[in-house]
């Protein structure tokens, strides 16, 4: 091995950093469960009684609960932590076969490209290799408007004000913001599942 092929990703950390992660992302699951639980009750209220009438325009305010802020908290936080968890997993594939890269600039989606040829029939490539190309791709956008540029609680009050008065995109919004849940919840599945796709393509190698 020379040295722009070793790894620092090796020994007990990363087998403990494998089962940490899940460990974490189940846990936001079942938090996400209970959150929307009361959620609705901290979102825009779109019924007649709430809005407010100012002559001939209606605005509708933002009645944001705790719930809901820890909602927008944990929805953050769950992207970055999935996110993360594919980092781990582009590492264990590095560190497997010994793909050329600094151990601090390797990420999943460069990882996949770098498999050798002869194992890219397999099933287990082609599911990682789709996930990079869809799912995975959706999921960066989100972790990077978040971490580079505005939060989820803060875009949902921003975009509130821009649609106050507009009550059909009110309910867009509400709708959109709601199904958060749903899409932190698929990637929490992806993410569990892609580490299993992984183990068995290298199962196949090894």
């Amino acid at each position: 091995m020379d040295e722009n092929t070793k790894t620092n990703f090796h020994g007990l950390k990363p087998i403990m950093e494998w089962v940490e992660i899940p460990d974490e992302i189940f846990i936001m699951g079942g938090y996400f469960e209970e959150l929307l639980s009361g959620y609705p009750k901290g979102t825009i209220m779109i019924l007649d009684e709430d809005k407010f009438d100012f002559g001939n325009i209606s605005k509708y305010p933002n009645y944001q609960n705790m719930e809901g802020k820890r909602f927008n908290m944990l929805a953050d936080i769950a992207s970055q932590k999935v996110y993360n968890y594919w980092v781990r997993i582009g590492e264990l594939i590095n560190s497997f076969f010994l793909l050329r890269g600094k151990s601090n600039n390797i990420f999943f989606h460069s990882a996949i490209e770098k498999i050798p040829e002869e194992y890219r029939e397999s099933e287990n490539y082609l599911w990682l290799k789709n996930f990079k190309e869809s799912e995975y791709i959706e999921l960066n956008k989100i972790r990077r408007d978040i971490v580079h540029t505005i939060s989820s609680d803060t875009n949902f009050k921003y975009r509130h004000s821009a649609v106050v008065t507009n009550k059909e995109k009110m309910y867009e919004l509400q709708t959109e913001h709601e199904n958060i849940a749903l899409f932190c919840k698929k990637h929490i599945f992806l993410s569990i599942l892609g580490f299993e796709k992984t183990l068995l393509l290298l199962a196949e190698v090894n």
